[in-house]
C-alpha cells in the first residue's frame, strides 16, 4: 500500500494539472481543497485501510460538499471502486478517481455539478440531502449483505475442497473407501420380541428333563408311542 503522503502528491498534482490549485489539506481527515477562480473544489480520499463506516463518512460528506455548491471528488483505491460501483456517484455528481501504484484516473466527472450561492440563499437542501443519503445508504447496505453472501459462498467452497484433498490421501494411501451401507427398514411388530424372548427354543425338552430320567431307554420309547 501506497504511503498517504505519496497518494496525496499524485492526487494533487492532477487537479494541479487541470488548473487547480490546493489552497489546503488534511492527511488525518483525508481531504484536499482547491481553487480556481471562484470555484472551489473538494477531493476526500479513502485508501485501502479505510473501513466501510469510514467509506460511508467520506461519502456523506462529499454529498454535503455538493449540495453547497462545491466541485466534489471522491479518490479510491481501483480495487475498491470493483466492489461497490459508481452509479450512486453519477446519480449525486460526486466525481470519483481512482488510482493504483502508476496512475490516476477520473472516472467519474463530478466539475459543475455544484449549486452557486446567491445572496441569501441557502446551500443546503435538507429534503434533497436525505434523499441522497437514504439512497446512498440503501445501496452501501446491499453492498454489504452481497459481500457477505460471498463470504459464505467462500467458505463453504474452501470446506468441499478441504474434503475433496482429504479424500484424494486416503485413495492415495491405499485405504478402500466404502459408501455407508443402508440400514434395515423392516420393521418388527409391536410385541413379536417379547414373543420370541419367551418362547423356548425346541430340542431342549430332554435337557429339562431331570437327570435320573435324561437317557433312559423307557423315557424314549414313551415318547415314541406318543
Amino acid at each position: 500500500m501506497l504511503p498517504r503522503r505519496v497518494i496525496f502528491g499524485r492526487l494533487a498534482d492532477y487537479f494541479t494539472s487541470q488548473g487547480f490549485r490546493p489552497v489546503d489539506e488534511s492527511l488525518e481527515e483525508g481531504f484536499i481543497r482547491f481553487k480556481s477562480g471562484r470555484e472551489e473544489l473538494i477531493l476526500r480520499v479513502v485508501d485501502d485501510a479505510s473501513s466501510k463506516d469510514e467509506l460511508l463518512s467520506v461519502v456523506i460528506q462529499s454529498a454535503f460538499d455538493t449540495a453547497a455548491g462545491k466541485v466534489s471528488y471522491l479518490a479510491l483505491p481501483v480495487e475498491m471502486i470493483s466492489k461497490i460501483g459508481d452509479y450512486a456517484f453519477r446519480i449525486h455528481r460526486i466525481g470519483v478517481l481512482v488510482y493504483d501504484e502508476h496512475s490516476v484516473v477520473e472516472l467519474v466527472g463530478g466539475r459543475g455539478g455544484g449549486r452557486r450561492v446567491r445572496g441569501g440563499e441557502t446551500a443546503l437542501d435538507e429534503a434533497r440531502i436525505e434523499t441522497m443519503l437514504n439512497s446512498l445508504s440503501s445501496r452501501i447496505a446491499k453492498l454489504e449483505e452481497a459481500v457477505a453472501a460471498l463470504d459464505a459462498v467462500e467458505e463453504l467452497r474452501r470446506r468441499v475442497e478441504a474434503l475433496e484433498r482429504m479424500y484424494d490421501q486416503l485413495l492415495r494411501s491405499g485405504v478402500r473407501v466404502e459408501e455407508p451401507k443402508s440400514r434395515d427398514t423392516t420393521m418388527e411388530k409391536p410385541g413379536e420380541a417379547a414373543v420370541k424372548q419367551q418362547t423356548p427354543p425346541r430340542g431342549r425338552k430332554k435337557e429339562e428333563l431331570p437327570s435320573f430320567l435324561q437317557d433312559n431307554p423307557w423315557v424314549s420309547l414313551l415318547s415314541e408311542k406318543r
